[in-house]
């Protein structure tokens, strides 16, 4: 243990000072203590506070805690709350910082503060706020001609199907261009419009290059892998293949459009299972367009004909179904792009309507986001979708040759890129996954 010399003036006596150390003997009329200060260091975790809704979301409680076991105790830094113990209170609607310390002891130094910030929505507010917008239209890295499909991995790095420039597009978690491949083409790591693309959590790159009727597989420093599929309707054959994802096994799934049916692989390609065939009944499609698969190993289908969203179990049982044709909240206008996060909330890219809409797992709605246009926030035909583990939502808004993100947070990030073939420009951007 190590010692604090503390000194507790007894008289109204002023030792004289120097610049530089002092080499002068201490006043005779000052005492001096000591103060036990452990030297063992700590730290502490404090998880992410979720947004909240004023006037819906009561009190609720905080959870970080010190590695040295010691309580931690909390301070509203700023924004409308108060804390008493670890119980938060609401009082108004912005943005709230609340900081974590703890003290230390005879054994432990003082852990160095940890703060988290969160936003607190007036009722009725959208909690889904314009983030920023990556590319326009154009060639160069960075830009896109008809992005159709979007996936992000857990370092949030982004994979963009460049649709009309036949090419992948990669950008760091800011949206900085790192890396681009393929071409026009039916050779392996060449696209004939490409539309779906996922990762898993090796960062595996798998491609639904639709016109070449196949599923391409790179790693993640873009080396093509293996490849399989043909134009068909047998088993392992596509009509179309458009959405794609990937499970925590590694097994693929896939939206073959034309075929009206899901298809499931395994981690080598090789064909599992199908499920489906044309039409509006219960696990009957028109020209599904979107797939995603939460870890559960449930499977989520944009059944973008029959304007709806069906759901299925691992087998490819029918579990439940939601929508219908319409612009009310609920109803779609052929929805293209789906996504479900780590809670099961599902991520709908309404495309005919020009907005995203948000469900839970049950189906029911919770908000929906955007209109039509090409400003911040707005969408024109919009296709691919995906979320990343903070819930930042990333958007292929295919017809304005951009990748949009959103955030519950609601702070505008940045805008970059043009339209163009170069590296980091997009021609049609698509799915997103």
């Amino acid at each position: 243990m190590t010692a604090l010399l503390i000194a507790i003036s007894m008289g109204s006596h002023t030792a004289p000072k120097s610049a530089g150390a002092s080499t002068n003997p201490p006043d005779s009329n000052t005492n001096y203590q000591v103060s036990p200060v452990g030297t063992q260091s700590q730290s502490i975790t404090f998880p992410v506070i979720p947004n909240k809704t004023f006037g819906v979301d009561g009190p609720f409680n905080l959870t970080a805690t010190a590695s040295s076991g010691l309580p931690v105790s909390y301070t509203v830094f700023s924004g409308p709350a108060t804390v008493s113990g670890s119980l938060v209170t609401l009082t108004g609607a912005g943005t709230v910082s609340i900081r974590a310390s703890q003290a230390g002891d005879n054994t432990f130094a003082p852990a160095l503060p940890v703060s988290q910030t969160f936003t607190v929505f007036a009722a009725g507010a959208s909690s889904t706020a314009f983030l920023k917008q990556i590319g326009a239209t154009g060639a160069p890295n960075g830009d896109f001609y008809l992005p159709y499909g979007v996936a992000v991995d857990s370092n949030q790095n982004l994979y963009v199907v460049d649709t009309g420039n036949q090419r992948i597009q990669v950008f760091d978690a800011t949206g900085n261009f790192k890396f681009t491949f393929g071409r026009s083409g039916s050779g392996n790591g060449q696209f004939s419009l490409p539309r779906g693309i996922a990762v898993d959590s090796s960062q595996n790159i798998y491609v639904t290059d639709t016109s070449n009727n196949r599923i391409q597989v790179f790693d993640s420093a873009r080396n093509f892998k293996f490849k399989f599929g043909s134009n068909g309707a047998g088993n392992g054959q596509f009509s179309s293949a458009q959405g794609i994802a990937v499970d925590s096994s590694q097994n693929i799934y896939v939206a073959d459009g034309g075929n009206h049916r899901i298809q499931v692989f395994d981690s080598a390609g090789n064909f599992k299972f199908r499920f489906g065939n044309s039409g509006a009944g219960n696990g009957q499609f028109n020209f599904p367009r979107g797939v995603a698969v939460d870890s559960s190993q449930n499977i989520y289908v944009a059944d973008a004909g029959n304007h709806r969203i069906q759901v299925f179990d691992s087998a490819g049982n029918f579990k439940f179904k939601f929508g219908s044709f319409g612009s009310g909240n609920g109803q779609f206008n052929s929805p293209s792009g789906i996504a479900v996060d780590s809670s099961k909330n599902i991520y709908v890219v309404d495309t005919g309507n020009n907005r995203i809409q948000v469900f839970d797992s049950a189906g029911n709605f919770n908000f929906l986001s955007g209109s039509a246009g090409p400003g911040n926030g707005q969408f024109t035909l919009p296709q691919g979708i995906a979320v990343d583990n903070s819930q930042s939502i990333y958007v292929a808004d295919t017809s304005n040759n951009r990748i949009q993100v959103f955030d519950a947070a609601g702070a505008f990030a940045r805008i970059a890129a043009s339209f163009g073939i170069d590296v980091g420009n997009i021609i049609s951007p698509q799915a997103v996954a």
